[in-house]
């Protein structure tokens, strides 16, 4: 005889039990309470469990979607995913808040670009000091080096001279 799983009908007859074991011992008479809290939590973590398989069933097929098209669309997997993140309890950032993030990105952006150009800049200064691509000896070499360094350090012709 095979009885398909009812866990209702289970969670019932637990109750149940306890309810025996209160009027059986009333000194610990809480069983029963105690009992419906865990059951209270219980029913909670399987509505999570539940939400986040489904959050994640959705993330997969964004995932998929992103690897087959080899390409990332805002109505197709950016908006869905915030949804799906959305619907499992992530709710992220307010709009301000990741704007102020961005901006911060930005800020280091720039900062890098500026790096950048004055790296670029002293290349070509040191390229027109010493020319393009000319044949050195081993001692040449190791001034050019102690020199680039010297500029990248920002070091002083004084500090430069001792270094070598």
């Amino acid at each position: 005889m095979s009885e398909e799983y009812d866990e209702e009908t289970e969670i019932e007859m637990l109750r149940r039990g306890t309810m025996l074991l209160d009027r059986a011992f009333p000194a610990e008479a809480d069983a029963t309470k105690r009992f419906d809290r865990i059951i209270v939590d219980y029913k909670k973590l399987r509505e999570d469990v539940g939400r986040m398989r489904t959050a994640l069933s959705k993330i997969n097929d964004i995932r998929n979607s992103i690897i087959g098209f080899h390409t990332v669309n805002w109505s197709e997997h950016i908006y869905p995913l915030v949804a799906a993140l959305g619907e499992a309890g992530y709710k992220g950032d307010s709009y301000d808040k990741s704007r102020e993030d961005v901006g911060k990105l930005l800020d280091r952006c720039a900062a890098v670009e500026a790096e950048n150009k004055k790296l670029k800049a002293m290349l070509a200064g040191w390229l027109a000091a010493t020319g393009p691509f000319h044949v050195t000896t081993a001692e040449d070499d190791a001034k050019l080096l102690a020199d680039t360094e010297a500029v990248v350090m920002g070091m002083s012709d004084q500090e430069q001279k001792e270094q070598v």
